[in-house]
């Protein structure tokens, strides 16, 4: 199929576009996959078919690529499949950059001066691929925590997501209490693991002794090479590796 006919399928599934709209987004998509060198204003006029002011006018407009994808994902990924979100650092100088800081390079393994967009991504189980959902670049106002910011961007664009799948699969950082409740209340299941410095402690299920205080609510630390066979409960094991699952 090609790149033509795949976009105004897709297209005729939004009848809010205008005609001329639809007819320049098929132009651009196989002017994207066939351009060589830079992808700037001039070499879109060079190559393709309008001049450069069309193009930055055209560009300056705002396009639903939320629901693009989604209707991508629904025609042509199996049933079988998963969200995934995951902020991606990019290298920025210069100082008067838009959403300019310092954030977290997973290929450094350290905080970096750049920019950063968060992106959510649909993953095929079935086909073994993932196609690109939504993106945003990071920009924190002032005083707002970037957690903050995730949580705000899940909620803004939970109804869409959960189109295409009620299961959340995040990285250790998003590990915490206000991004699983904030998850969990927006109706996804959340995948992820845990911190490698997390504790985890078994609940206290025994009688109450009647003395003053407070109940006893935990029962020791878990160790996690010797699970308490009580509370977990072995439902895989392959290759010399176990899995459990239990309420800790």
């Amino acid at each position: 199929m090609s790149i033509e006919t795949l976009t105004t399928t897709i297209l005729h599934k939004m009848p809010e576009l205008t005609k001329r709209n639809r007819e320049f987004f098929i132009h651009l998509m196989s002017l994207l996959v066939s351009l060589r060198g830079r992808f700037n204003f001039k070499n879109l006029s060079r190559w393709g078919l309008f001049n450069e002011v069309t193009y930055r006018q055209r560009f300056g407009k705002t396009f639903d690529f939320m629901a693009f994808n989604s209707a991508l994902v629904s025609a042509h990924c199996s049933q079988e499949r998963v969200i995934t979100f995951d902020p991606s650092y990019l290298s920025k100088s210069g100082k008067h950059t838009y959403g300019l800081g310092r954030f977290w390079s997973g290929c450094a393994q350290q905080v970096k001066k750049g920019i950063e967009f968060a992106g959510f991504c649909c993953v095929d189980l079935g086909h073994w691929t993932a196609l690109h959902l939504y993106a945003r670049q990071t920009a924190p106002r002032q005083g707002e925590r970037l957690m903050d910011l995730y949580i705000g961007l899940l909620r803004e664009q939970a109804g869409e997501l959960l189109k295409s799948s009620e299961i959340l699969c995040v990285d250790a950082y998003f590990s915490k209490h206000d991004y699983v409740e904030a998850a969990i209340g927006c109706g996804f299941t959340l995948i992820s693991r845990l911190r490698n410095d997390a504790v985890l402690r078994y609940l206290y299920t025994g009688e109450k002794t009647g003395k003053r205080g407070r109940p006893k609510t935990y029962a020791g630390t878990v160790d996690k090479h010797a699970p308490r066979l009580d509370v977990f409960t072995c439902f895989e094991t392959e290759q010399g590796s176990a899995a459990y699952h239990g309420l800790v």
